[in-house]
Order: C-alpha cells, then sequence, then structure tokens
C-alpha cells in the first residue's frame, strides 16, 4: 500500500468500514489494464507444481531393496564429468522394507527436470526425469533378467590371447592378452563364470565405505584404506582359485581393467618389468556409463576366473600357488579410442594398484574385506589423484577421490588360501539412533525423531512473495508493498513424514505506509503442535500482541477449526527495522537509505511427524494482515483466509471472490493480490511522480513477460521474474539495490 506520508494519518480511521478507499502514492489510480481477460478464475498464477515420485526398488536377485538413499535435486548435479558436492539436494529420503520410495515433489516453476539421484552402486546415479503430474517405476540393476539366468560357458584352461585392438591408451604388445575371446562391440568377455550378483546388503555396506563424490583418499589417515601396498594386492599363501566380478561402474569413459601377477619377494621394480598384463574386461562398463563411446555390457555379477601360468612349464591353469601376489590395473579410456587421445595427453591413464607405478605415487585403488560374503572388495579411482596438467577436455577434470569408478569382488577359493590380515575391513554403516538411517547420510545420526533435511524452493535458494495491500482494490499493482523472500526447510524422519518445518524468511522491502502484518497458515492439528519457536536478530519487535493473539505454544488463538494453524511473524513489518514507521519506504526508492533485510525464522514441531501430503501444497498458505486490521487478510488466489476475516469484503470493488465456490483473492482481470516466485524477486522500485500515467509501474512494465505469462496460464515463460534476456525486463523500473 502506497500513500503520500502526509494523508496517511487522516486514511486509519475507520478501516472496519465497507466502503473504505485504499489510497496510494498515486491517489488511488485504478488501474484497468487486463492480465489475463481469458483466464478465467481458474489460473492460480502459482509459479511451482506438484509432482508424485514412486520408485520401487530391486537388488539383482529380484528382492526388494530396502534402505536405498535418494536425493532430488532441482539443477543438474553433475557438470561434464564431475558431481557438484557443494550443491544442497531439495529432498532426501530411503526405500522402505518393501523398496518403496515416495514422495511429494514440489517443483518451482521455472524448472523443467529435476533429477533424482540414487546413492547405491547398484544403479545408475542420476535420473533426469521431465517435470509431470507424476513418475513411477521399477528400478533394477542393468541387465537384470539377463544376468540372473546364466551359467557358466568355461571349459578347459587356455592359454590368454594376444590383444589386438590396439589403441593409442594400450597399443599391440608381447605383453599384453586378455584371458579368452571377448565381444569386438561391447568388449564384454565371451567366456564367463555362473553369474554371483552382489547382494544388497553387500552393495550398501560398498556404497557406505566408498560413498559418490566423498573424497576418501582424503580421509586416509582416518578409515586407514592406504597405509600400506599389501592393503591393496592380492597376496596368495595357498594355492587356490581366484575369480573377479563387476559389481558397478560410476565412470564417464569406457575403461579396460586386468590384472599381473609376480613372486611375492621380487615385485617388479616398475612397470616395464611387469612380464604380462592379462585383461579380464576389456571394455568395463554397463551400458548406463557410456562416456560418449561405445557402451559396455557388464552387469553386477558378470564374473570371470583368473588364470595363471606355471613358470617352469609354462602350462596354464587356474591355480595360483602359494607365495604369488596379483596387482591390478585400469588404463583410463582404454575402450575408448583414438577419439579420447587428446583428453589424457597430460594426464596419467594407466592406473596400478600398485603406488610406485602411479604418478606421483599416489594410490588409485582401494581393497576391502567383507567378512560376511568372505569377497574381497576392489575399487578404482579412475582420473589420476596427481593434479592434471592440461587446460581443457575430460582428461583435465581433477579426481574425485572416491575410489567408485569401477568397483569388483574378488572371491578366492578357498578364502584362507589369501591373506586377508592386511585388508581393512568393510562393515554395517553405523545407526547410532537405530531409526534405521546409517549415520553417513543421517542428517540427524543420534536422534531417531529425525533424519533428513529438505527445502522448498531449494538448498540454497529462497523465493519471494510480493504482496499488494490495496484489496479488494487493485491500486498501483507494482507488487513492492511488502515483500518477503523465504525458504521453507522440513525435518523428515525415517519413514518421510514431517517432524519440523522451519520458515526461514527475510523482508527486504516495504513499499508501503501501512502496517502490515505477516503471518502463515498450514493444515495441521492444533493439538499436535508441540512448540513453535522464533529466530529474529533485529533491532524491532515482532508481535507486540495487539494484531495475532499468541498461544503459550506459539500460534494463533482463536482459528478454527483445529485443523488450521495459523503462524505469525510480525504485527507490523516496519518494527522488524527497529521503528514503528520509518521516513519513506524501506528499500523501494532509490537514493534513500538502504536498509539490510531482516531475518525471522519460525520452527515448527510437531509432537507426531506428519505426512508432507496432509500440510497441504507448497508453499501453504501466507497472508498478511493490512494496517493492523485483523479482520483484512490478503492471501494468494484461491487460498481460504481464515475465520478471522471479514466475509463481507468478498465480491467488492475489484474483487471477484465467491466464497461458496472456494474461489478467493481473484481480480477483475483475473488478476492476482500475491505472487509467488520460486527465486527472490527483483521487485519494481517506487514511482514518486505526481500524476504519472496509470501503468508506468504496473508489475508488467517492469517484467516484459508477465503478461505473456498469465494470458497461457503459466504454460510459458514460466520464468517470466528472470533475467534471461534482455527482453524480460525493464531495469528502469526495478530497484536496483536488490
Amino acid at each position: 500500500m502506497k500513500i503520500k506520508l502526509m494523508y496517511k494519518s487522516s486514511l486509519i480511521s475507520g478501516m472496519l468500514l465497507l466502503g473504505l478507499a485504499f489510497s496510494s502514492c498515486k491517489d488511488d489510480v485504478s488501474v484497468s489494464t487486463d492480465i489475463n481477460p481469458n483466464g478465467g478464475t481458474n489460473f492460480n498464477y502459482e509459479n511451482k507444481s506438484d509432482m508424485q515420485l514412486n520408485l520401487t526398488f530391486r537388488d539383482s536377485y529380484g528382492k526388494a531393496n530396502a534402505g536405498v538413499f535418494v536425493k532430488i535435486y532441482t539443477q543438474n548435479p553433475y557438470d561434464g564429468l564431475a558431481f557438484k558436492t557443494d550443491l544442497i539436494p531439495s529432498m532426501k529420503g530411503i526405500a522402505d522394507a518393501n523398496g518403496n520410495f515416495a514422495t511429494n515433489v514440489p517443483v518451482p516453476g521455472d524448472v523443467t527436470h529435476i533429477f533424482v539421484v540414487i546413492d547405491n552402486l547398484l544403479y545408475s546415479h542420476c535420473l533426469t526425469l521431465k517435470k509431470s503430474q507424476n513418475y513411477t517405476s521399477n528400478i533394477y540393476p542393468a541387465g537384470y533378467g539377463v544376468l540372473k539366468n546364466s551359467v557358466s560357458k568355461r571349459s578347459a584352461v587356455g592359454a590368454p590371447i594376444a590383444y589386438t585392438r590396439a589403441t593409442s591408451a594400450l597399443p599391440v604388445s608381447n605383453k599384453v592378452f586378455v584371458l579368452d575371446t571377448y565381444n569386438a562391440t561391447s568388449g564384454k568377455p565371451d567366456v564367463l563364470e555362473t553369474a554371483d550378483p552382489a547382494s544388497a546388503g553387500l552393495v550398501t555396506r560398498i556404497t557406505t565405505a566408498l560413498p559418490e563424490s566423498f573424497n576418501t583418499y582424503g580421509q586416509a589417515a582416518t578409515n586407514h584404506y592406504f597405509d600400506n601396498v599389501a592393503q591393496a594386492n592380492i597376496q596368495v599363501i595357498d594355492n587356490a582359485n581366484i575369480w573377479v566380478t563387476f559389481i558397478s561402474e560410476g565412470a564417464g569413459v569406457n575403461n579396460t581393467m586386468g590384472y599381473f601377477y609376480y613372486p611375492t619377494n621380487t615385485p617388479p621394480s616398475d612397470t616395464a618389468h611387469i612380464s604380462k598384463r592379462l585383461i579380464i574386461f576389456p571394455n568395463a562398463s554397463t551400458s548406463a556409463n557410456d562416456g560418449g563411446g561405445t557402451n559396455g555390457r557388464l552387469t553386477n555379477g558378470t564374473k570371470v576366473k583368473l588364470k595363471y601360468q606355471d613358470p617352469n612349464t609354462g602350462d596354464w591353469s587356474d591355480v595360483f600357488p602359494a607365495g604369488t601376489t596379483i596387482s591390478w590395473f585400469l588404463t583410463e579410456s582404454g575402450w575408448g579410442g583414438s577419439a579420447y587421445d587428446s583428453w589424457f595427453a597430460s594426464r596419467q591413464r594407466d592406473h596400478f594398484s600398485l603406488p610406485s607405478f602411479n604418478k606421483a605415487g599416489l594410490p588409485q585403488t582401494v581393497l576391502l574385506y567383507d567378512a560376511a560374503t568372505q569377497k574381497i572388495v576392489l575399487g578404482f579411482e579412475d582420473t589420476a589423484l596427481s593434479p592434471a596438467t592440461g587446460t581443457s577436455g575430460a582428461g583435465t577434470y581433477p579426481s574425485d577421490k572416491d575410489f567408485n569408478d569401477v568397483v569388483f569382488a574378488i572371491s578366492a577359493n578357498p578364502i584362507t588360501a589369501v591373506n586377508t590380515d592386511p585388508i581393512k575391513r568393510i562393515s554395517d554403516a553405523g545407526d547410532t539412533d537405530g531409526d534405521g538411517v546409517p549415520d553417513t547420510t543421517d542428517d540427524y545420526p543420534t536422534d531417531p525423531l529425525r533424519a533428513f533435511n529438505n527445502f522448498y524452493p531449494g538448498g540454497a535458494v529462497f523465493g519471494s512473495l510480493a504482496f499488494e495491500d490495496n484489496w479488494p482494490s487493485k491500486g498501483d499493482y507494482d507488487f513492492n508493498d511488502l515483500v518477503v523472500d523465504y525458504r521453507i526447510m522440513y525435518v523428515t524422519n525415517a519413514s518421510g513424514n514431517v517432524k519440523d518445518i522451519e520458515f526461514q524468511t527475510r523482508v527486504p522491502a516495504i513499499g508501503a505506509s501501512y502496517k502490515n502484518g505477516f503471518a502463515w497458515q498450514i493444515d495441521a492439528n492444533q493439538s499436535n503442535i508441540a512448540s513453535v519457536t522464533t529466530s529474529y536478530t533485529g533491532p524491532g519487535v515482532l508481535l507486540p500482541g495487539a494484531v495475532f493473539p499468541v498461544s503459550g505454544t506459539g500460534y494463533e488463538t482463536g482459528i478454527t477449526p483445529t485443523s488450521k494453524v495459523v503462524i505469525p511473524f510480525f504485527d507490523n513489518a516496519f518494527t522488524l527495522f527497529g521503528a514503528t514507521s520509518i521516513p519513506g519506504f524501506v528499500n523501494t526508492i532509490p537514493g534513500n537509505p538502504y536498509y539490510a533485510p531482516v531475518s525471522v525464522i519460525k520452527k515448527v514441531t510437531f509432537t507426531s511427524a506428519v505426512t508432507l501430503g496432509s500440510l497441504g501444497s507448497m508453499p501453504y498458505n501466507p497472508f498478511i494482515i493490512v494496517d493492523g486490521v485483523r479482520s483484512i487478510e490478503v492471501h494468494k488466489v484461491n487460498h481460504a483466509p481464515t475465520n478471522k476475516m471479514a466475509q463481507v469484503r468478498f465480491g467488492t470493488m475489484d474483487d471477484l471472490s465467491i466464497p461458496g465456490s472456494g474461489i478467493y483473492y481473484v481480480g477483475s482481470a483475473s488478476y492476482p493480490w500475491v505472487l509467488d516466485t520460486p527465486t527472490t524477486l527483483a521487485y519494481p522500485t517506487e514511482d514518486l511522480r505526481p500524476s504519472p500515467p496509470s501503468n508506468d509501474y504496473h508489475v508488467s512494465t517492469a517484467f516484459k513477460k508477465f503478461d505473456s505469462w498469465a494470458q497461457s496460464n503459466g504454460s510459458t515463460f514460466t520464468d517470466w521474474f528472470s533475467n534471461t534476456d534482455v527482453s524480460y525486463r525493464n531495469t528502469n523500473r526495478i530497484f536496483s539495490g536488490r
């Protein structure tokens, strides 16, 4: 509400009269521009939609996979080949005992896709889903249905085959062999053992031990994964058969993986003294991660038996004698071909389990022993830990040091024939509070009632609520009477139910002289509110008590039905800044003193956690009280007022509300009195000219795509509030200090 300060005192009296004419700094100009003449009353001016997500996870045996950790982003969390570790997910949760993960996802209007990151090595790391009303899918590991029915194709042990598929990464050499024939297109071995998929429990333990995009090497002093060379290589202490089984791949390129062996007491001094390299998987890739090259075809459980040559007789067998050590190598983009060569010109391309063979002597592999399955887990970091020297291309990406780019299981018969003593043990992730969420993924590891922090409109994003306080008159329509930035953090438990809602707000602008209050209504039982706590560090007073009567718990009293809860934030926005009135408006007039936005946080804690859907649709029902008069509320389109609202005002002046039909706060040209944007709004500036044109500082004058968005009922220009290009804004009509 804008009024000239000299007239303010004459306008405060008689606020409860039906015929009250709300004056403004434009002398109560009535703006007649049709915003959405054809829109009717169905368009609610929301800048968001709700998407129902239903995922069911199955393991490689087709059984329910409980506890799969899921993160949801509204921005792509991958930048090329790298994961954006500083990006905060909007939502988090885990699959239940039946492998189900179901939730309502509030999606900001300017977002076209959501990104579902599955933090489990069995599955593709990220699903990119187009925004829609719902998405339902069964999620299986790659190759499920084929692999689980496979049987051994191995016959007698024959000699390895010279590897003749030449690339610059792996040129033809009399020291490079492949164990058996393989598919020339996919690089998958032709001779396999009966499939042996890693169990869901083992995969969960690996995922916890080697988290995606987590600097595992950076924790070497704590995890002790890299203390000595013996931890990275298999020491055979009695005759043994050895198998290698593919589990997962999270790499962006097609790598080649293999092994070499030597007498334990006389290891090769350098790579030139490796007698022979034996390739197990020419293309250690799944079909889901092709890195721009030829797709692989490996799946969890693809298993190969290793071969050993007797140095005295030259005969090949599948028995490794005591006193032999097996080491591992991975050739980065070894299946990639010449198209990748320039990318790796400045970087180490071969990675070995003997650190001395790697650039700067740094490790590129980790071995972990899983006592529950008696398997040894081999994880590769496929990007050199040493810094890259190039300036562009995939080869210059820094390593994320998570050591899970390609993961294998090593098994032995008997397992006692392998020295597992030096190898660090994998253990189940701790769950201190016993809520079923591992400590490593639990935001509240010691609190069984809470597990995950979730955010709307985003983890590091604030939206804005912009109010016009002239209702039921349209007024000047510049939407800066009161601007409230907001982010909603809701804390869920292991079952996905909400224990706390934290409304994080800040007030950057007051473009009115009315002393407007602000509150938030949610759908919840008042009897289930355990507490409402407030965080405010400004110089003023939030609730002097004149407008919102507050219970001892912190919600407004007198609200019916009791299934509605009103959380008051402040009686008078000016008091946030330390005064009941401030000369001029707050941060809407260029050249006036600037006031730092003031933050108010209200945290609502429920006695018993509630379902997310029961609270209503994000961001629920925020509203203002006009100039201290409790019976004058201004809400978003088709959001019902509280029982304290003077119903007689509906349908007067420019308002077309029909309460009996659920139509509220719709203007005569189908316009709203509240705008809600999923990012902070660069709101219009104040117009102080004595007789300006009626539409000059109208919201659609500042934001050129606003009318098109409204007239399309929100289907086009969903980013009308942004600065996408010069055609979107009239910068002369937007407050420059924002």
